[in-house]
């Protein structure tokens, strides 16, 4: 019977999880009474792959039933529980986990996140403190704090920590994104400090990490401040490259190259940046300007004539205006043919413009500096920070697979060690914020997903409930006793390169144990030590870092 149960482990960490589940059913109808618990938790675990989280509570339970200090069921139970966002009682499991076995490090990471998604930060921190002190080598402790000092705003403590993640080796891109935002912010408030140099340093970091169109634009913003105007319109350059149509670079582009005399440049920006809010009134003003400054004298009455009509009485084009109209009544008034009391005309009006930016009486016009009245393009890239957080609820829960453009503050599944004198009695525990493999129906409503993908995963789960109907039938196939053996490659034969490993399954090559065949000094490059060394660790260290490269 122990052969049964080890059948159906090895199929659930093959990640074949409808073959696995049949399995445990099975080995639950005839392993020994102590065993019973092990085989619902990890029959619960092959449930949560399957998406089918309410079930595996069930499963769970059975084994609390049996055994209510049963650790990897409680675990399991809470991160199910997580997923369903029933956080309360997620936190009850957690801290039960903790109290029982205080060295239990995926039970304070997952007591951290539900803390957090209760908005209980500071005990959140508290509880990923922990993790970090029962394994301060694995990430996710500190990552776990720094979003919970995120939260609260408490952004040099939360770069802080990040940076530890970073320096224990976490390359998610989520990370990546989300201490972008801590590094933007913390730029944010040495800049209203006065402390520009400063501001630019962190600045430049975050855009090390996450290159984004906001912190480009508010990079070149800092550097006009320092009166560095060739690379401030070089970084909002940046910005419409990463989002061409991020509008508060466009219409800064467009006020600095009239500036420069960039006369045609200066004219393209602006309108590119009205076709995105054709309502700005300072972009069309200074878009006024820069046609008065070509000699469109009919084009610049024409944007500030748009202007009052989208803001009636607002004060620089209706100036504009009077005064545009005043010296061409000048010009009729001479017989002339107008250039002079243009040119007046287009000083004049930068005078009022500036006075009227600047809060006294001199300063530059609005087609000289990004302009600063009440529709100016944000000053900060992140313009409603309390927005965006509220939004890393959703990013928090994302899964890692260390690609572009993905991310997690997850990482890894944990498992609990193998007790020394039988293999059976071990327990698989699930990460926190581990996905379902192959259901989206019981996956945070926040996430995302194509209805084309929903269809055909609920199609999938049709299936699978078919045949584990089917399998649990009396009437249904046998399951085999003993898996087939595989002929797979000897690793002290055959080595691949890790491109063709990562996240790919050669043929012929063992799943469980790609890492091996790796060269020695590829292995060695990736993993930071020898094949030896890396046998050495514990089992859940190993599957963690075989995870992080995409071996797992």
């Amino acid at each position: 019977m122990a052969t049964t149960i080890e059948d159906a482990t090895q199929l659930f960490l093959d990640g074949k999880y409808p073959e696995a589940l049949a399995a445990f059913d099975k080995a639950l109808l005839d392993c020994a009474p102590e065993q019973k618990p092990v085989v619902h938790a990890n029959r619960g675990a092959a449930l949560m792959s399957l998406g089918s989280v309410e079930e595996a509570v069930r499963s769970f339970d059975e084994a609390l039933a049996i055994d209510p200090d049963h650790l990897e069921s409680l675990h399991n139970k809470g991160v199910a529980l997580s997923e369903l966002e029933r956080f309360d009682e997620a936190v009850a499991c957690f801290a039960r986990v903790t109290q029982l076995s205080p060295a239990f490090f995926a039970a304070h990471a997952g007591l951290s996140e539900a803390l957090c998604n209760l908005g209980k930060h500071e005990e959140a921190i508290a509880a990923a403190q922990k993790a970090i002190e029962v394994d301060p080598t694995t990430p996710v402790g500190y990552t776990d704090k720094a979003f919970a000092l995120l939260k609260l705003k408490r952004y040099h403590e939360a770069n802080e920590a990040y940076a530890a993640a970073v320096n224990v080796g976490d390359q998610s891109a989520e990370t990546n994104r989300l201490y972008s935002i801590a590094l933007s912010q913390e730029a944010l408030d040495l800049e209203q400090a006065g402390q520009p140099h400063e501001a630019l340093a962190l600045l430049t970091r975050s855009l090390e990490l996450f290159p984004a169109a906001p912190g480009f634009h508010n990079r070149g913003i800092i550097l006009l401040q320092l009166s560095n105007l060739a690379e401030a319109m070089a970084s909002f350059r940046r910005a419409i490259e990463a989002n061409p149509e991020y509008f508060e670079s466009l219409s800064a582009l467009g006020a600095l190259s009239a500036q420069e005399g960039d006369l045609k440049p200066a004219s393209q920006y602006l309108e590119r940046a009205l076709k995105i809010d054709p309502k700005s009134s300072e972009t069309r003003f200074n878009l006024g300007v820069t046609r008065i400054k070509q000699g469109d004298v009919a084009g610049a009455r024409q944007e500030w004539k748009t202007v009052l009509q989208h803001e009636p009485g607002e004060p620089n084009a209706t100036a504009a205006l009077a005064i545009l109209d005043e010296w061409m009544n000048k010009a009729k008034e001479n017989k002339s043919d107008g250039k002079k009391e243009t040119q007046a005309a287009i000083e004049k009006i930068a005078g009022l413009a500036a006075a009227s930016t600047s809060g006294g009486g001199g300063g530059e016009s609005p087609a000289q500096s990004p302009s600063k009245h009440k529709s100016a393009a944000p000053k900060h890239g992140i313009s409603d920070p309390e927005a965006l957080l509220a939004k890393l609820d959703a990013a928090d829960q994302a899964l890692s697979s260390g690609e572009a453009g993905t991310g997690g503050r997850r990482k890894s599944v944990f498992q609990a060690q193998p007790k020394k004198d039988a293999e059976v009695t071990r327990s698989y525990v699930r990460d926190i914020a581990s996905g379902p493999a192959s259901s989206l129906k019981d996956v945070h409503k926040h996430r995302e997903a194509d209805p084309a993908i929903l269809s055909a995963l609920a199609k999938l789960d049709e299936e699978l409930a078919a045949k584990k109907a089917k399998d649990r039938s009396p009437a249904g196939p046998a399951l085999a006793t003993k898996r087939p053996s595989v002929a797979y490659k000897d690793p002290a034969e055959t080595k691949y390169a890790y491109a063709e490993l990562k996240n790919k399954w050669p043929d012929g090559v063992n799943p469980s144990c790609r890492q091996a065949y790796l060269s020695e000094a590829e292995f060695k490059a990736l993993f930071g030590k020898t094949p030896q060394e890396f046998t050495e660790m514990p089992a859940w260290k190993q599957a963690r870092e075989k995870k992080r490269l995409g071996l797992f």
